[in-house]
């Protein structure tokens, strides 16, 4: 997951670093998971705070997804982003200023 602000701007929230460390259900070694994180907290990492948390029920019952998913949004509406990768959302819907890209399916 990645947010896209402006043109060649990106950005990633700490909720996703997780991910770096799973693969198909399987702990992915350390030294590739690390190169991994080493890479996408390269640009800005936008961190998920206490004002974050305390927002994503509101955000939850309005957008209808999961709380875990509106940490995702909140910290891309944080920073500004126009686009948010993601697979777990679809493809196209609208949050505010935010666009859904899924990764996995072709253009």
């Amino acid at each position: 997951m990645e947010f896209r602000q402006g043109s060649d701007q990106y950005a990633g929230s700490t909720g996703t670093v997780r991910q770096f460390t799973k693969e198909g259900g399987s702990v992915v070694p350390s030294r590739r998971a690390q190169t991994a994180i080493r890479d996408y907290t390269s640009g800005e990492v936008v961190v998920n705070t206490a004002e974050s948390v305390v927002e994503a029920p509101d955000l939850e019952v309005r957008y209808r997804t999961s709380f875990w998913d509106v940490l995702i949004l909140h910290s891309a509406l944080h920073c500004g982003a126009t686009i948010l990768y993601m697979e777990d959302l679809a493809t196209g819907q609208k949050y505010g200023a935010i666009q859904v890209v899924n990764p996995l399916i072709a253009p």
